[in-house]
């Protein structure tokens, strides 16, 4: 004879699953139990975390001693060569007359670069009194020709820092002109305006 109870476990075990089928557990339940089970410490995460640390800071060290060796090996040497003029001639006075030779040159070259300059001193910067107008800004020489300068020029000059910006009508500026008669600033002048 057959175990009744045998018979009907399959039953049960089946009309259970379809009972909890029908009936779903709240959705509330489900996330209380799954943030329950994400607060819960897993050893294995605090692991991996720690070994993501460890190799993290390894790394930055790594980099480190990398950047410092590249320093330490990349400082420049100094090499220097030494030039000694032999002569087989005792008569030094030849070196001497090369040497004033050469310092000649130079010194004649360094005038000439400082007449230059004080050639452009003289022909391309000049002195103006500034009056502001509705269209930009005139400027008059003591030759008392009045140069016009346009907002936009004002702009463009303005915006490659050539133009002081504290300037006020009446104020006496400097102007400089490239060769060409071009300007290329405006800047306030610390001495007057003196035409004689």
């Amino acid at each position: 004879m057959a175990d009744p109870n045998k018979q009907s476990e399959p039953n049960i075990d089946q009309l259970y699953n379809q009972r909890k089928a029908n009936n779903l557990a709240p959705r509330s339940i489900k996330k209380y139990i799954l943030s329950k089970r994400e607060q819960t410490i897993n050893p294995q995460k605090v692991i991996q975390k720690i070994g993501f640390i460890a190799a993290t800071a390894c790394t930055l060290v790594l980099f480190g001693l990398i950047s410092v060796y590249q320093i330490q090996s990349s400082e420049p040497t100094l090499e220097a060569n030494f030039v000694t003029i032999h002569t087989l001639n005792q008569n030094t006075s030849l070196l001497t007359n090369q040497r004033s030779v050469i310092n000649q040159k130079y010194t004649q070259a360094y005038q000439a670069y400082l007449k230059q300059q004080r050639y452009f001193a003289q022909h391309h910067l000049k002195q103006a009194s500034l009056e502001f107008v509705e269209n930009g800004w005139r400027l008059k020489t003591c030759e008392d020709d009045p140069l016009l300068i346009s907002n936009e020029l004002i702009t463009a000059l303005s915006n490659i820092n050539q133009v002081d910006q504290t300037l006020a009508s009446g104020d006496v500026v400097n102007i400089a002109f490239a060769q060409n008669g071009i300007v290329l600033s405006i800047n306030s002048s610390s001495k007057p305006l003196v035409c004689t």
